[in-house]
């Protein structure tokens, strides 16, 4: 997607990425509303998704829930060289991530944006999940550990509400 580029609002996808590439470098894409899946980006079967410098891809939605970068089972988003500030990339990547078992969602950030912590640039659509990254440094969604109930003189407390 070129420099400047901006695709919104719409009442269907911003871009379904079925085969074939989308590379986005920059540019944005918000304010589109879809019935199901990929509000911004939808990536599905053998489509790739490759993002480099500052793309903008937040504020769309399925229904009245965030949903910007839908990635679909084995897709992830493909960072082709490093990510820069103004880079902002909301996703839900499915099969959801539950505790302890965490979904990556990116291939190569680490080779380019190895010291960039990726919440720099990644958020989850789903507050209930945090961005980090896993041992080979790829962005991932995770869901906070439930923290163990609080005993009190052999009193159980409920834990704390986050």
């Amino acid at each position: 997607m070129p420099n400047s580029s901006e695709l919104s609002p719409n009442h269907s996808n911003g871009v379904v990425v079925a085969g074939g590439i989308f590379e986005m470098y920059s540019g944005t894409i918000s304010g589109n509303t879809v019935e199901k899946n990929g509000g911004g980006v939808w990536v599905k079967h053998t489509g790739t998704f490759s993002v480099s410098s500052a793309p903008i891809i937040k504020d769309n939605k399925m229904g009245s829930v965030a949903n910007n970068v839908y990635l679909g089972s084995g897709n992830t988003i493909t960072v082709d060289s490093a990510l820069t500030g103004g880079a902002e990339i909301w996703v839900t990547a499915v099969p959801a991530a539950t505790e302890g078992n965490p979904k990556v969602f990116t291939a190569g950030y680490n080779d380019h944006n190895g010291t960039t912590e990726p919440s720099a640039f990644f958020h989850s659509d789903n507050v209930a999940y945090s961005v980090g990254a896993n041992e080979a440094g790829e962005a991932q969604l995770t869901v906070p550990s439930t923290p163990a109930p609080i005993l009190i003189s052999g009193i159980s407390l409920p834990p704390p509400k986050r």
